[in-house]
């Protein structure tokens, strides 16, 4: 999978490759190991017994970057899976401390893998990225559907229908005060309120 990696990596803009994978079965499991490249320079991933000062997996990729390479390993894997259209495929929080490019292009990649797959469920706390998602998921709004889990006293749980566009809408008026709360303009506040809810083609 290492160039469907790489290309999905170049999509999110990345800045680091993967390089040298190696396959193999120690002890009859399957495993594969690859090193990162950086500026045309490759850091292994090193194990628990690497030194900190030692450039390595842990101490070369933000957590943004960590997220990415997971992403692109776990969608690479779904391009490369034949049967992936009778597949019902999970999100679970696909993104973390990623910027809103990454965030813009993780929404695009999501929408593509509900045209190839036969279902997706994305799970977040994120509303403004689930709002993202269910706007780009405008002409198929027949396809759609939002809901939200809610707790019921200590143990249990209940499954509803989430009004999105409501909840989403407090979020914007918030973020247009706490921009005119730091000393923005009005119309400053508002377009860039507008601009954190907006999802980029």
């Amino acid at each position: 999978y290492e160039q469907t990696i790489n290309r999905l990596l170049d999509d999110f803009q990345a800045g680091f490759r993967i390089s040298g994978t190696k396959h193999g079965y120690p002890g009859g499991v399957a495993s594969s190991s690859y090193q990162i490249s950086i500026n045309d320079t490759a850091v292994e991933l090193g194990d628990s017994n690497t030194s900190l000062v030692t450039p390595s997996f842990k101490n070369t990729l933000s957590s943004g970057d960590k997220s990415t390479l997971a992403l692109a390993f776990f969608l690479a894997q779904l391009e490369h899976d034949p049967e992936r259209v009778s597949k019902i495929v999970v999100f679970d929080d696909p993104f973390n401390s990623q910027d809103s490019f990454r965030k813009d292009h993780t929404v695009q990649k999501i929408k593509k893998c509900g045209e190839s797959c036969l279902q997706v469920i994305v799970l977040s706390h994120d509303q403004i990225f689930l709002k993202r998602i269910w706007d780009r998921l405008a002409p198929q709004a027949a396809d759609r559907k939002c809901l939200q889990l809610a707790r019921i006293g200590m143990r249990n749980t209940t499954i509803s229908e989430w009004d999105i566009e409501q909840a989403t809408q407090a979020g914007t008026a918030h973020a247009v005060l706490a921009a005119l709360a730091a000393g923005e303009q009005f119309g400053e506040a508002l377009e860039r309120a507008a601009g954190e809810a907006m999802v980029c083609e």
